[in-house]
């Protein structure tokens, strides 16, 4: 019930296709988008109270009220929004084989665990392009920016957001090529709160795009 009035009451930055509306998806995005909007307010809340704070107060020593500045300006948020991108990831993934297996008759024995992937959502594409014969938008913008997201989500959790190395080539050119929101400190992937916006943008859009290219498949699901 929460996430459907939040989808209602909210109002949203993602656009949405009423034919397509899904209202439990729309509540989900709904959780994140406040959760996004509370987190980016803490933020900007304790940074201007900290420089308030040290306006007026006698600074005995500057390199450790840098050090502090740059500890609350910059490594928290950056750790604060390294974790949304993970969750909003995995949200996705979690979406994905949902509709594998929200779409799956019982006359079909195969599941989804049965795929194999390098990921969930390799796995999903194949089960339902190959197993529900059901369209999955691959060419479009959002899908190749989920494949951006996904090497940046597994450059987080498997190596703490550093990108040094020829392992990591292709991320250093994607932080390169969006510099307004992405950007390196020592190797060490930065992110701006309009990334996470613009992440959680992309992933609703493609599960947009995901449901309207199978409103009227026969595996599409009952409403």
């Amino acid at each position: 019930m929460l996430n459907q009035q939040l989808a209602v009451e909210r109002k949203s930055t993602m656009e949405v296709d009423p034919e397509y509306f899904d209202l439990e998806f729309e509540g989900e995005v709904g959780l994140f988008e406040v959760y996004l909007q509370d987190m980016e307010d803490f933020l900007e809340t304790e940074i201007t109270k900290l420089k308030a704070q040290l306006k007026d107060t006698i600074v005995l020593d500057e390199k450790l009220t840098n050090m502090e500045l740059q500890v609350v300006g910059r490594h928290f948020p950056n750790i604060l929004r390294k974790s949304f991108i993970v969750s909003l990831y995995s949200f996705l993934e979690y979406w994905l084989m949902r509709e594998c297996r929200t779409r799956k008759g019982n006359d079909i024995l195969l599941s989804p665990s049965d795929i194999r992937g390098e990921n969930d959502i390799d796995r999903a594409r194949t089960y339902l392009t190959k197993v529900l014969q059901v369209n999955f938008p691959n060419n479009t913008q959002e899908c190749e920016e989920i494949q951006n997201i996904r090497k940046l989500r597994n450059c987080i959790v498997h190596n703490h957001g550093k990108c040094g190395g020829e392992k990591y080539k292709s991320l250093r050119d994607y932080v390169a090529q969006n510099s307004d929101t992405l950007s390196l400190s020592n190797n060490e992937i930065v992110l701006r709160g309009e990334f996470c916006k613009q992440a959680l943008r992309t992933i609703g859009k493609f599960i947009q795009q995901l449901s309207a290219a199978n409103s009227s498949s026969p595996n599409a699901r009952a409403t």
